[in-house]
C-alpha cells in the first residue's frame, strides 16, 4: 500500500499531467472558433460598409453564438481537468432512485415522444458513490445517443443493471439504437469524436470515465455501426 507522500506524489502528477492535457486542448480547439469569429469579423465589416444592417447584425448573432459555444468548451475541459483532484462525499444510493432521478431532464423530450427511454425493474440493490457524479455520467450517455441517433429515427435507450460474477460490483448497461461507433479503442480519450458529427468534443465521455474510476469501477463500450451502441460500467455494491 502506498503511503500518504506517495499518494501525494501521485496526486500531484496526475494534476500536472491533467494542466498539460488541459493547455494543449484549449491552444488547439480554440483555432476553430477564433478562425470562425475572425471571418464573421471580416463578414461583418463588409456589410456595415454596404450600410446592410440587418445581414451585419445577422452575423454578430453567429459571433455570438461560436463565442458561447468556445466558453462552454473551456468550462467543460475545466470541469473534466478538476474531476479525480477533489474529495468528494460516497453515500449508500439506491438504484431505483439513482436510475429515477437521472431521467428527470429528459422527461420532456419522453413526453413529446421525441425518444423513448426504458429501464428494467430495479432491484432493491445500492451502491456506494456520489450521487450528483453518477447522475453526471448518465446524463452524458443518456445526451450523446440522443446526439448521435440515426437521421429521422426517433432515439430509443434503455437501461439495464447486473450483478458482477464476484458480487462486489453493480454493472450498468446504457444501450441505444443510434449510428454506432466504427473503433471504440479511443472512444475515452480526451477530445476522440464520438462519431463524424462535427458537434460536440469528446469531452462527455472522457468525463464519464474519470468519474467511474474515481469510484474504482470500470467503464468500456460495446458497439456496432449503424446498429448503434451499448455503455457499460461498474460500481461497487453496497453491502446489504
Amino acid at each position: 500500500m502506498n503511503s500518504p507522500e506517495e499518494l501525494e506524489k501521485e496526486k500531484l502528477l496526475r494534476s500536472n499531467n491533467d494542466l498539460k492535457k488541459f493547455a494543449y486542448m484549449v491552444s488547439h480547439d480554440l483555432q476553430g472558433p477564433i478562425r470562425r469569429i475572425s471571418s464573421f469579423c471580416e463578414i461583418t465589416r463588409e456589410e456595415l460598409e454596404d450600410n446592410n444592417i440587418d445581414k451585419a447584425s445577422e452575423y454578430l448573432t453567429q459571433i455570438e453564438k461560436v463565442c458561447h459555444d468556445a466558453s462552454g468548451m473551456i468550462f467543460d475541459i475545466l470541469n473534466l481537468c478538476k474531476l479525480g483532484n477533489e474529495d468528494f462525499t460516497r453515500n449508500k444510493i439506491s438504484l431505483d432512485k439513482l436510475i429515477h432521478t437521472s431521467l428527470i431532464p429528459f422527461s420532456g423530450q419522453v413526453e413529446r415522444n421525441e425518444i423513448e427511454i426504458n429501464f428494467k425493474p430495479i432491484s432493491e440493490d445500492h451502491i456506494i458513490a456520489n450521487f450528483q457524479n453518477i447522475r453526471d455520467v448518465f446524463f452524458n450517455l443518456i445526451t450523446n445517443a440522443i446526439k448521435y441517433k440515426k437521421p429521422a429515427v426517433r432515439a430509443k435507450i434503455s437501461i439495464t443493471t447486473s450483478v458482477s460474477k464476484d458480487s462486489k460490483y453493480i454493472v450498468f448497461e446504457v444501450k441505444d439504437n443510434g449510428e454506432g461507433i466504427e473503433d471504440t479503442s479511443s472512444v475515452f480519450k480526451f477530445l476522440a469524436r464520438e462519431s463524424s458529427n462535427e458537434n460536440g468534443y469528446g469531452i462527455g465521455l472522457a468525463t464519464c470515465q474519470k468519474i467511474i474510476h474515481a469510484h474504482m469501477g470500470e467503464i468500456w463500450c460495446e458497439s456496432t455501426p449503424n446498429q448503434g451502441s451499448s455503455f457499460f460500467f461498474s460500481l461497487p455494491r453496497a453491502e446489504s
